[in-house]
């Protein structure tokens, strides 16, 4: 085969640019186009097709970035739940106060800061760690975003669960005090978390709420239908929605409630 002619190589070299454009614009993702709160795990070793001499990308790997901050910490008891999770380094969020339960923390809502580490978790494996963490009696896992930016998902509890419980001004569990300085009301924190947790108490009474209930009409059935709801632990309709007082919404389905109701006559 001859040399080329000066056409014939201007048009190779004109293909051959319109190759690159095309692998580098249009031909794969890259790093700086993906959106901010996607998360992929790339390869390092990123092979070469050999024929046209294009870059190839692993498969994207999906995930769910986890706050962890307290017995799923790395060096704790369970974090071994957390195998196979990439870990990326500690992080810390506002917003938030942390209690110490004895075994366990518990962040609520609050003014401080809470410290912890964060794990990008298989979004298949989400449902087992809501499980773990006793959702949605014991915690409500929700969105946050850290103060570095990263957006995670979180376990909170509410101010009820730990209102006798001693708050970690640290912001991290376990505590650095002593074993011998730790106040005596934990044992009665962890017990009346746990009671709460428990199928309503006797001094409700589910009968004449319902009554009431069933009554009623417009913010009233629904502040007492939500009032059902919590007694007898129901599931909300929407996850982690909450009704406040000034504008009350319904968090129970009807259906929900009358089944509640009929049951415990």
């Amino acid at each position: 085969m001859g040399p080329l002619s000066p056409a014939e190589t201007r048009r190779s070299a004109e293909s051959d640019d319109g190759l690159q454009e095309d692998s580098l614009d249009g031909g794969s993702m890259n790093r700086e186009t993906l959106p901010s709160e996607s998360l992929f795990r790339f390869s390092e070793d990123l092979p070469s097709d050999s024929e046209h001499g294009r870059t190839l990308r692993s498969h994207a790997e999906p995930g769910e970035r986890v706050f962890v901050y307290g017995s799923l910490q790395r060096g704790q008891r369970n974090h071994g739940l957390l195998q196979g999770a990439r870990a990326e380094g500690e992080g810390s969020l506002s917003g938030a106060v942390l209690h110490d339960l004895g075994p366990f923390p518990m962040a609520v809502p609050g003014q401080g800061v809470v410290h912890g580490e964060v794990f990008v978790v298989p979004a298949t494996r989400m449902a087992e760690l809501d499980r773990f963490e006793g959702v949605p009696r014991l915690y409500q896992r929700h969105r946050r975003r850290l103060l570095d930016g990263r957006w995670v998902w979180i376990y909170l509890g509410q101010a009820r669960q730990v209102r006798h419980s001693p708050h970690l001004a640290s912001g991290r569990w376990p505590s650095t005090l002593p074993r011998s300085t730790a106040p005596p009301k934990k044992l009665l924190a962890l017990a009346a978390l746990l009671l709460a947790a428990l199928p309503a108490a006797a001094a409700y009474d589910n009968q004449a709420t319902c009554a009431a209930w069933r009554s009623s009409h417009g913010t009233a059935r629904i502040q007492l239908g939500n009032q059902i709801g919590a007694e007898n632990r129901l599931s909300k309709s929407r996850r982690f929605q909450e009704s406040p007082a000034e504008a009350p919404v319904e968090l129970y389905s009807v259906i929900d409630l009358r089944r509640a109701c009929d049951e415990r006559r």
